[in-house]
């Protein structure tokens, strides 16, 4: 141990660089989804297989890191995910169809949800007890950071390169990442070479592999196919539910099951995992509100958006390793209470600013707000549910509350999608309702702009058109910004909602 403690800060910088990765990979194909269109020849519907494929791929390896952690040792086991990670990134960048594409994509997700869980607990091994909270506030840095970084870089390289480079900015990364793993990382206590080897249940692979999967499906193509409208999406609901639902029924009656729910029955992680969810639905719900409100409704560039996210996540990585060492003389209990509630004045704050004149300065504070809050409720949510444990058990549980959060993100984004989208609808029907075309004030505005367009050569009749257009789109506009207003205050709620939670966990020592 003596040596892990001499590297311990190597063996940081290595673990935490495959997270951030990892998670910037989850959003950086965003914003290059046309220009993969052009280079693969797919449509629109096509090419959001290639964000589909890699959330299935995540969300269904990060439960099973216990298990292949147990069975071949971590550092090993690290290693080969590291290595799938970077090639699977190298031959995306090199990928000429849309099906090859989104096949390496598949497997690039499934070795990065490895990455996410061997990393947090490598971390929490490599520490001495008193120094975990600053171990997870590192983790909790490239958390926060990585989403929010990826449409930034992402719009960077697609503007001054290529969509291929998305790609190939992992390699240099992974292959350093491969190097330090190979000279610092030592092999865990949870892997002993003389134990008796599992044998594979592969029925609860299949099992984890199709409710899972079906599930992010389900979530990640709901709103393209019109949700249950679509055959294609009810069947796959339908398989989530029945694949899920057996699949936890066989885990608690296997002696050895391939992900351990059983260590559920302990009430901090029981409950830490469902607050969990749901700060998963609320950060990765205001990571996507925000970017479409800025380039959609207010007409900010991506670069403008990117620029504008930075210093929140500067702000909320700052908070982590601060918060790491406030968990050792604070309640964590306090801290989580002021970090959520600090979190809802950050939606509140957006909803009283959002206005179409809004500036970016008033929308950058907020941002800061956000990061502070993040910043102090995410250590300790890290730390409650892997207290006591070591070993395997830890990889357990930081599994099932990584699973946790990165499905909450995906459920976060499906609703708030189809929220903003149905409340639009609901606000312009609600203004045209109330429109009062006798008003002195409307038929001011519409002469001035039927003047505007004549005076700009078009006929009396096609200049009334246009300033009656331009006023169906000036409703549309104010119908969009009061749809992101509500959308910000039901996340904020969304966050208030974690707070009593909070006093059901098992009190601790620090």
């Amino acid at each position: 141990m003596a040596s892990v403690a001499k590297h311990k800060w190597i063996i940081t910088f290595t673990v935490v660089m495959c997270s951030v990765i990892e998670l910037i990979d989850i959003s950086i194909v965003n914003v290059a989804l046309y220009e993969i269109m052009g280079g693969v020849g797919a449509t629109l519907s096509e090419v959001t297989w290639v964000i589909a494929s890699y959330a299935i791929g995540n969300v269904i390896m990060i439960p099973l890191t216990g298990w292949f952690t147990e069975q071949f040792g971590r550092r090993p086991y690290f290693i080969t995910s590291v290595l799938i990670f970077t090639l699977c990134s190298f031959f995306c960048g090199f990928s000429t169809s849309l099906w090859e594409l989104v096949i390496f994509r598949f497997f690039q997700g499934l070795a990065g949800g490895a990455l996410l869980t061997t990393s947090q607990s490598t971390l929490v091994d490599t520490f001495p007890k008193e120094e975990i909270g600053l171990a997870n506030g590192i983790f909790g840095l490239g958390i926060v950071m990585g989403p929010t970084l990826g449409p930034t870089i992402g719009g960077y390289l697609v503007d001054h390169l290529s969509w291929n480079w998305i790609f190939f900015i992992n390699v240099p990364i992974g292959v350093l990442a491969v190097f330090l793993s190979f000279l610092y990382i030592p092999n865990q206590s949870d892997f002993d070479p003389n134990r008796k080897k599992k044998k594979i249940d592969w029925i609860s692979f299949l099992l984890l592999v199709l409710g899972l999967g079906c599930l992010q499906l389900v979530l990640e193509k709901g709103q393209q196919d019109d949700w249950f409208n679509s055959a294609f999406i009810r069947n796959s609901a339908i398989l989530a539910f029945l694949g899920i639902l057996i699949f936890t029924i066989r885990q608690f009656k296997l002696k050895d099951p391939v992900v351990d729910l059983r260590i559920l029955r302990f009430r901090n992680v029981g409950i830490s995992t469902l607050m969990t969810f749901l700060l998963g639905f609320c950060l990765f719900s205001s990571v996507l509100v925000y970017p479409v409100l800025a380039e959609q409704a207010l007409g900010y560039t991506a670069t403008q958006t990117g620029i504008l996210l930075i210093p929140g996540a500067f702000v909320a990585g700052m908070m982590m390793p601060i918060t790491g060492h406030l968990t050792t003389k604070i309640s964590v209990k306090l801290l989580m209470s002021v970090g959520l509630f600090v979190f809802f004045l950050f939606t509140y704050t957006m909803y009283t600013n959002i206005a179409r004149e809004v500036n970016p300065h008033s929308l950058l504070w907020p941002l800061v707000l956000r990061g502070i809050g993040l910043g102090l409720v995410f250590v300790p949510l890290t730390i409650i549910p892997l207290q006591g444990f070591k070993g395997k058990d830890v990889t357990q549980a930081a599994g099932l509350s990584n699973m946790a959060r990165q499905i909450g993100g995906s459920f976060g984004i499906a609703i708030i999608t189809n929220y903003i989208m149905s409340r639009s609808i609901v606000h312009e029907g609600e203004l045209i309702s109330h429109l009062d075309r006798s008003s002195y004030k409307l038929q001011n505005w519409l002469d001035t702009q039927t003047s505007f367009f004549f005076q700009k050569g078009y006929t009396l009749l096609d200049a009334k058109q246009k300033a009656t257009k331009l006023l169906h789109e000036e409703m549309y506009l104010h119908a969009e910004l009061q749809s992101f207003m509500d959308a910000f205050m039901y996340i904020g709620i969304g966050a208030l909602i974690i707070i009593p939670f909070i006093f059901l966990l098992k009190k601790q020592k620090t």
